[in-house]
């Protein structure tokens, strides 16, 4: 709390061309010079000052902007990175994360209401921040996947092939092109037959990735569970195998070095 008084004493405002000036300090400095000539100005200055920085003090708002202001410059960076990627989630996937910091805010707030050893709770916690962490990375990577690598049906890019392949000489795509037309459609078959490659691969890569959140979420349930039966939540190895590759960057699609840059950080490479 004392440093909360502090930084309400020492509150001041930034005066172009001549930087931050305190200027509830420096008003104190001079009604405390004041008070030499008129001393009944102390006691004023003493009641004023008191409510003042007091009331600086308890307020929710200002403790914040202290809090935001200690935090060292690499930690407030992480911070910002995160909430820029937690931003560039959409309204159904930011909902999913959303849900999952509320039980695991549960789990921490059920810790401490029945008395868990501090070790304990802190174990938690880093269990349950690497486990959102997680989490986001999967929703970064889930858009990427469902709205980045178009939304052309299977069904669809199915059609266009048969389409095709009817076009061409002997209705399969396996004639040697023999004019500049058949040549273009047969570079052009290749083309959505690589396409349906890929989405038969995204649909696989999304049944893991749902796996893999189906999975965080249950985890961080059953955290809050035992945490109310027992008193404490089961312990969490959070060195687990998913099934979704997220080690490589462009899963991740325009994200891939912000997710990275926050891994090293995390890492403390």
């Amino acid at each position: 709390m004392w440093r909360y008084f502090k930084a309400a004493f020492l509150v001041g405002v930034d005066v172009p061309g001549v930087g931050r000036l305190p200027i509830n300090a420096m008003a104190a400095f001079a009604v405390a010079a004041l008070g030499f000539v008129e001393p009944s100005v102390w006691l004023a200055g003493l009641g004023i000052e008191a409510a003042v920085v007091s009331s600086l003090a308890f307020n929710s708002r200002f403790q914040n902007v202290v809090d935001a202001l200690a935090l060292p410059a690499s930690v407030k960076a992480e911070a910002d990175k995160r909430s820029a990627l937690i931003a560039a989630l959409p309204a159904n996937l930011n909902a999913r994360l959303v849900a999952l910091h509320k039980t695991a805010t549960r789990v921490i707030a059920i810790c401490q209401k029945l008395g868990a050893e501090p070790e304990t709770i802190a174990g938690t916690q880093a269990s349950l921040d690497k486990l959102e962490w997680i989490c986001l990375k999967l929703l970064i990577a889930r858009d990427h996947l469902v709205n980045d690598l178009g939304l052309e049906s299977a069904e669809s890019l199915d059609g266009r092939i048969a389409a095709l392949r009817k076009q061409l000489p002997d209705g399969t795509g396996a004639a040697a092109p023999s004019t500049g037309l058949q040549r273009s459609q047969m570079a052009t078959l290749d083309l959505l037959e690589r396409r349906m490659a890929n989405l038969r691969n995204r649909e696989t890569l999304l049944a893991e990735n749902e796996s893999d959140l189906c999975r965080i979420e249950a985890q961080v349930e059953l955290m809050r569970e035992n945490a109310a039966i027992e008193g404490k939540p089961a312990a969490v190895d959070t060195e687990i195998e998913f099934a979704s590759d997220l080690r490589s960057t462009e899963i991740y699609g325009t994200h891939g070095e912000l997710v990275r840059d926050l891994d090293a950080a995390r890492s403390g490479s």
